[in-house]
């Protein structure tokens, strides 16, 4: 085997199983755990109990290398309350079109099809492909099963493959699954330039951010060691809880475009920092002084009473 050979750049599958996410976006380079309960969900989880990939129980809660599922958030209201299964709803051919892009349904029987578009119309055609790093079963008081995944990449949806018993869909690689850049690809400069600059704007937020010491030494060595293409996935994920913000950046397949989106979200992020230690230091000079002065007129009444 070549040297090119052995470290070629890991594909994702065509087809993955997907798992619909309501109100959170998982971001590549991010972690996120998924308390799964609906029919769908549980199918999809004991389709990967039963492959040859997994061959550890959910009890043992093994590691489960090289098995990805792709998490798509949902739209509009969607997004918030009822069921994975609600996609199983009747749509029209209206429905199968989005902002963001288009589903095809090719190779979809005819008795599939509206809920298919349901489908296709309720989530968003870019997702993240997971790597699935545990999996743990729980009966009590319901049948669940508690998943811990790994953001590796984003994908777009090109089209519902299957509705039953649980969603999948052929999807397109759009960025790599690799944490650092694959040997031999050209170096952007531009791209490097601008993780130099970010890189050091990570630095003094995460300096100033003293109520939260272990996360932001976590944070920072994070930073430091990260490739370019990741570093705005690392910072909004560990930053920014918004659905909109995380939705935003997830939806930029382009890594500079990512870097300045991540980069305006860090200087307001720094912004209030600044304000807030600003507040924090009159607050605490106002008290000192009160107290000096509580502490004279204290030693004043003790002199006068002597």
């Amino acid at each position: 085997m070549s040297s090119m050979e052995a470290t070629a750049e890991p594909a994702l599958p065509s087809t993955l199983a997907i798992l619909p996410l309501r109100g959170r976006v998982l971001l590549p380079s991010s972690a996120m755990k998924l308390v799964l309960t609906s029919r769908r969900s549980l199918a999809l989880i004991d389709d990967l109990l039963s492959t040859s990939a997994l061959n550890a129980t959910a009890n043992a809660g093994s590691a489960h290398r090289n098995v990805f599922v792709g998490v798509v958030p949902l739209r509009g209201e969607n997004a918030n309350g009822g069921d994975d299964d609600d996609m199983n709803a009747e749509a029209s051919s209206s429905q199968r079109t989005g902002g963001g892009g288009e589903m095809r349904l090719d190779g979809m029987d005819d008795a599939n099809v509206p809920a298919a578009a349901a489908a296709a119309a309720a989530m968003h055609t870019v997702g993240t492909a997971a790597r699935v790093i545990q999996i743990t079963r729980g009966d009590n008081p319901v049948r669940s099963y508690t998943l811990l995944l790994e953001g590796r990449c984003r994908f777009e949806v090109q089209h519902i493959a299957a509705v039953a018993p649980f969603l999948c869909a052929r999807v397109r690689q759009i960025d790599s699954l690799s944490h650092a850049p694959q040997a031999g690809t050209n170096v952007d400069t531009e791209l490097q330039a601008m993780a130099t600059s970010f890189k050091a704007h990570a630095r003094d937020l995460v300096d100033k951010m003293e109520h939260r010491k272990g996360h932001a030494r976590r944070l920072k060595s994070m930073l430091e060691s990260a490739p370019a293409h990741r570093l705005a996935d690392l910072f909004v994920a560990a930053f920014e809880d918004g659905f909109d913000a995380r939705l935003e950046l997830l939806a930029t397949t382009c890594p500079k475009e990512r870097m300045r989106r991540a980069l305006a979200l860090m200087e307001s992020q720094l912004q209030a920092v600044t304000v807030t230690t600003d507040i924090a230091k009159k607050v605490e000079g106002r008290l000192n002084k009160t107290q000096r002065e509580y502490l004279l007129r204290q030693q004043m009444a003790a002199i006068r009473e002597e």
